[in-house]
């Protein structure tokens, strides 16, 4: 986080966009390429995935990878300053009790 600081202390300004300026827009695009080739062996196994066991399990272990991959693309899209900044301020928290307050 504070490499974040330094940076806009150094440019001057704060965007407002979520991008952070360490992260990669190569990687980006290579996540979103190995999501695209996920979809396409997807719907390639969904054909054979009544067929057999393993069939099934492949298919299943694409839509793993395929998830983790979207996962990883959005913790990039969540890596904001200011997303930082909300993490970092303590939240009330709603006990069981509080829900049967009148």
């Amino acid at each position: 986080m504070h490499k974040s600081i330094i940076f806009i202390m150094l440019s001057g300004k704060i965007s407002d966009t979520n991008e952070d300026p360490f992260v990669n827009k190569k990687s980006i695009e290579k996540l979103k390429n190995d999501i695209k080739e996920k979809e396409i062996q997807l719907s390639k196994l969904k054909l054979h995935v009544d067929k057999s066991t393993v069939c099934s399990d492949l298919y299943n272990k694409v839509v793993l990878e395929k998830a983790i991959l979207n996962k990883e693309l959005q913790d990039i899209d969540n890596r904001g300053i200011l997303n930082k900044i909300k993490n970092l301020l303590p939240r009330e928290k709603t006990l069981i009790c509080d829900y049967f307050k009148r």
